[in-house]
């Protein structure tokens, strides 16, 4: 074998055998050996970005990428405790009761979804037992789909089933970037920094965050979008907002980009499927329910935030207590007219079409009150399609949020949110006159040439 071939090697056995630890040996409480397994991951990371991407064909890479997301696919997550929730939502549908009707900790005792005991102590390993289900409609039919599996308590066939589907859906994914990639005329090359993103490797198969299906339905109508077929497009951005809402911040640029009348047709179609979708669940009191449990997100839930944790102590000098209940609100309106202002940005060329989508989803993340690491999923895929790789560098540093879950506490360390936040935005900073520099010498250079 060539020597680059060897390092190659070297650089997946040591990122599967970092995985192989995170999937089945190290707690999310052990910061110290989670970041140093982090740490080491993201560096062999950072070496396979720089490997020849022309060493393999595109068929091998994606097997290989697919590998190194199966070593999490018989595990059970020991980053996350969503997975409770979303058995729990596939236990109501199964039992022809709706995951919004009711809070899990107040279901009726007539109203049992399995025996007594196997509901009592799924409720009290749930992380949101007090709060209505806030999950769109493909995720309740894949979490339906886990409960036939889940028997009384048997949460191994039940976590394989959601992570199958995810992994699947990165299949999907992948597939689709590379064809976005050629579609622009960008470097293939870029494939790899999706692919081998430890964040996204640990958090959608491994952790069960199901960011990476609304990914794959946006990445297939993004491509439809690039083809100039609307109705495909219209299509898989419905089941990307039936995924995660996230997607519906998108909604204004897309219809900027097609003008008013075929925008029109593709949001009338992208509705209907919407209400579709939506239908077997839609009653007044859902509606209540799931906006109600969406509110806790802006005015109640805080975690790992960068713009609100400012606002937040400015209020804390003047009035003398936590102002989320008002500044949620206001950042929520800062982050619309922000959204709107990105959304009638148009292009200077097809190639930079995913710029103002990356800043969107940056728009977003900046003013939110509450933000895990799956959170970056989207700001991950679009930044790829750029020349911006500060989404890289914040898949790396919030990791050290994991920090917060060191006891049961839960006790955030803002000396870590700083370090995380200085190393991004310091890095945003920097890349922003970096790149701009370059491309000022650039168009220069061309002028002269053309001279």
């Amino acid at each position: 074998m060539k020597a680059i071939e060897w390092k190659i090697v070297l650089l997946l056995i040591v990122s599967g055998i970092g995985y192989y630890f995170i999937s089945f040996h190290i707690e999310r409480h052990w910061y110290e050996l989670l970041f140093g397994t982090i740490a080491v991951l993201f560096l062999a990371y950072f070496f396979i970005s720089k490997i020849d991407f022309k060493i393999f064909a595109f068929k091998q890479w994606l097997v290989i990428a697919m590998l190194l997301r199966m070593i999490f696919l018989f595990s059970t997550p020991n980053l996350s405790d969503d997975y409770h929730r979303f058995i729990w939502d596939g236990l109501c549908i199964e039992n022809n009761i709706s995951p919004f009707e009711y809070v899990p900790s107040e279901m009726p005792e007539n109203k049992l979804l399995i025996s007594s005991e196997a509901q009592s102590k799924l409720v009290n390993e749930m992380n949101s037992p007090n709060y209505y289900s806030v999950y769109p409609p493909v995720l309740q039919s894949v979490f339906y789909l886990s409960a036939k599996f889940f028997g009384e308590g048997n949460y191994a066939a039940s976590i394989f089933i959601m992570k199958f589907f995810l992994l699947l859906m990165e299949l999907v994914t992948l597939i689709y970037i590379r064809k976005i990639l050629i579609a622009l005329n960008l470097e293939t090359k870029n494939w790899i920094l999706y692919a081998f993103n430890p964040l996204i490797i640990i958090e959608f198969v491994g952790n069960i965050h199901f960011e990476g299906a609304m990914i794959a339905f946006l990445a297939v109508s993004i491509y439809y979008f690039i083809k100039n077929k609307w109705i495909g497009s219209a299509v898989f951005m419905a089941f990307a907002v039936m995924s995660k809402l996230i997607p519906l911040m998108l909604l204004p640029f897309f219809w900027y980009q097609m003008g008013f009348v075929k925008g029109l047709k593709y949001m009338s179609l992208l509705a209907f499927v919407l209400v579709l979708g939506f239908v077997p669940f839609i009653d007044v009191a859902t509606l209540t329910n799931m906006s109600q449990s969406l509110n806790l997100y802006f005015q109640t839930f805080e975690f790992n935030a960068s713009v609100y944790y400012i606002f937040r102590w400015i209020g804390y000098q003047i009035y003398g207590h936590n102002m989320i209940a008002v500044i949620g609100i206001l950042l929520s309106i800062l982050t619309l007219g922000l959204v709107l202002w990105q959304s009638f940005q148009k292009p200077n060329s097809t190639k930079n079409l995913m710029i103002p989508i990356l800043w969107i989803f940056m728009i977003h993340l900046c003013f939110a009150t509450i933000l895990h690491p799956w959170y970056l999923g989207g700001l991950i895929f679009a930044g790829i399609f750029t020349r911006y790789r500060f989404p890289l560098v914040w898949s790396g540093m919030i990791f050290l949020s994991y920090f917060t879950y060191r006891d049961t506490t839960y006790t955030e360390s803002l000396l870590l949110v700083f370090i995380e936040y200085a190393v991004v935005f310091g890095f945003i900073v920097w890349e922003w006159k970096y790149k701009n520099d370059s491309k000022t010498l650039t168009s220069r250079k061309d002028i002269i040439s053309s001279q």
